[in-house]
């Protein structure tokens, strides 16, 4: 069900604009309208007034919640980027945050020689219960390298 939401910023006509426009080009746009209604708020909270987006306001918008993820708060800074974007097409230049990772990369861990020794002696002298399952027991060996050595997941 979509939520109309009542928007009282000085930014109210152009969300409306942009939630309009997004749904006229298919997408359902509820959670995005939500979140710029807290962006909305935010504004009216602080008592922010002007009629283009500073890189002020992002900076103050952008502030990580003790509540929140870095990626909930970059899906936030995300959407009124998008706000941003539509107001530029519109000829009024506001500041466009720029996009940031919402992932962490994380590093492998590669087993080291002990580990994997360990890993096939197990893998190796495991036998399911049952007599109709025990001739799987050589398939999980061949299965387990293959997942190791080609790096599969």
């Amino acid at each position: 069900m979509i939520k109309n939401y009542v928007y009282h910023s000085s930014f109210a006509p152009y969300i409306k604009g942009l939630i309009r426009q997004k749904r006229a080009d298919g997408f359902l746009y509820e959670y995005e309208a939500y979140s710029l209604k807290t962006f909305d708020d935010f504004c009216m909270i602080n008592g922010f007034n002007d009629t283009v987006i500073t890189r002020d306001l992002i900076m103050k918008w952008a502030v990580q919640r003790d509540t929140e993820g870095i990626n909930y708060r970059n899906q936030r800074v995300s959407f009124v980027r998008q706000l941003s974007l539509y107001m530029n097409s519109l000829g009024i230049l506001s500041y466009i945050p720029r996009q940031t990772a919402s992932t962490v990369t994380t590093v492998p861990h590669l087993l080291s020689p002990d580990e994997l020794k360990s890993l096939y002696e197990v893998i190796d002298t495991y036998l399911p219960d049952g007599d109709k399952w025990r001739r799987f027991s050589m398939e999980y060996q061949v299965i387990f390298r293959l997942y190791y050595c080609c790096g599969l997941r």
